[in-house]
């Protein structure tokens, strides 16, 4: 029987009982090793020293191929983007790197707040990883054809962008729609 791990933010999805043999977890500590480590909307980077004692790591990412690294939601509605979704792929020493296995891509509408954006991300990683079921039972797990296409943006990215300093007032506006969530962060 495969020993399949799953960390993230909510244990309590009743769709994780769908994986034979799982042991769910909300934080990184108590990881030991296995057959299969899940990230599901985690939001934490695991060390690579923990990824290693698995056979296989995966990620199910709540943004789309465009948009790796934290915070997709916001990137998505700062750049106004016409199309959102989740990334499953496996897991390497960078964060939102590794191999593709699957991803989804459905077009959102326009002026979508950050988290109703999120909200996309995470049905589209719930629809992935229910399609991927007899796959994580049986370890037979392997990559597509598709790649990243968007540039890494670190939290870091995310804070640069509330400064408003010299911005025009409309940049400020959209800004401060964008980043909502963030205002601790806001310099004018």
């Amino acid at each position: 029987m495969n020993e399949v791990h799953l960390i993230s933010n909510n244990i309590n999805n009743s769709i994780f009982d769908r994986i034979d043999n799982i042991k769910l977890f909300d934080s990184v500590e108590n990881l030991s090793g296995g057959d299969l480590i899940i990230s599901y909307s985690n939001g934490k980077i695991i060390p690579i020293d923990l990824l290693l004692k698995y056979k296989l790591a995966i990620n199910f990412h709540c943004g789309p191929l465009n948009y790796p690294g934290p915070d997709p939601h916001h990137w998505a509605c700062y750049e106004k983007a016409k199309f959102y979704g989740g990334v499953c792929h496996f897991m390497n020493s960078k964060p939102d790197n590794g191999s593709v296995i699957k991803s989804l891509k459905v077009q959102i509408p326009y002026k979508l707040k950050p988290l109703e954006i999120d909200l996309i991300g995470e049905n589209s990683i719930k629809y992935l990883f229910l399609g991927m079921i007899d796959e994580i039972n049986s370890l037979d797990i392997l990559p597509n054809h598709e790649k990243w296409t968007g540039k890494y943006r670190s939290r870091k990215d995310l804070i640069k962008m509330c400064n408003f300093f010299g911005l025009t007032e409309l940049e400020i506006e959209h800004r401060k729609f964008a980043f909502s969530g963030f205002e601790k962060y806001f310099k004018y």
